[in-house]
């Protein structure tokens, strides 16, 4: 909500996505998709990160002893019209060798 909100607010003082302000929003929402533009997006993958925290509840609450466990649930980036494409320039210093 934070991202569209910030859409709005920059198309009302005249600002233009993505030509001068990227954004890039957080959690994939509905809203994301919504928006004009699309939001580029953090796609967390809540509903396996949901499942991996009871699940970890779970055997933390029937094993009060077991140690904690570090868990990686897959994210990606989804790329959408709210970003400019990342150009790289290769700094005068980076010849000099």
């Amino acid at each position: 909500m934070l991202a569209t909100t910030f859409l709005c607010l920059c198309s009302k003082l005249g600002y233009s996505i993505p030509q001068d302000i990227s954004v890039v929003a957080f959690n994939n929402s509905l809203f994301s998709r919504l928006t004009l533009p699309p939001l580029t997006t953090m796609d967390i993958n809540s509903l396996q990160l949901g499942i991996e925290a009871a699940s970890q509840l779970i055997n933390h609450i029937e094993n009060p002893n077991l140690a904690a466990t570090k868990i990686i649930v897959p994210h990606y980036l989804l790329k959408r019209n709210s970003c400019m494409q990342w150009h790289t320039t290769q700094r005068a210093s980076d010849n000099e060798n």
